[in-house]
């Protein structure tokens, strides 16, 4: 398979789902549309300038690999983020349904 037409396929899931998602947090009052609208213009300002400066990099010598490198560097950033957050479950709950039907369990 090209790698541009897997690229393609995941952003338009993304992109559907994203519109899913944001449709209905709007519907249910959860999504502020104000703030989404502004936060929206930040965005799309940083995918501008984030395009215009891989495009930049992508003609320098050396630039691909200074991406490359840049992006494992910050893949082990998250890493090792991730590694030392301590996650804290919420307590369980069992609803009657569950109980009735026996998918109790850990």
């Amino acid at each position: 398979m090209d790698v541009n037409l897997a690229r393609t396929g995941g952003l338009l899931v993304a992109m559907t789902t994203s519109s899913v998602a944001g449709s209905l947090y709007l519907w249910r009052g959860v999504a502020n549309l104000r703030l989404v609208a502004y936060a929206g213009v930040a965005m799309s300002l940083g995918a501008f300038l984030g395009a215009r400066l891989g495009l930049f990099l992508a003609g320098v010598e050396g630039g691909r690999r200074a991406v490359e490198v840049g992006l494992g560097v910050l893949l082990l950033l998250v890493v090792f983020v991730l590694l030392g957050r301590r996650v804290e479950w919420p307590p369980r709950r069992v609803d009657r349904l569950a109980v009735r039907l026996g998918f109790v369990g850990e």
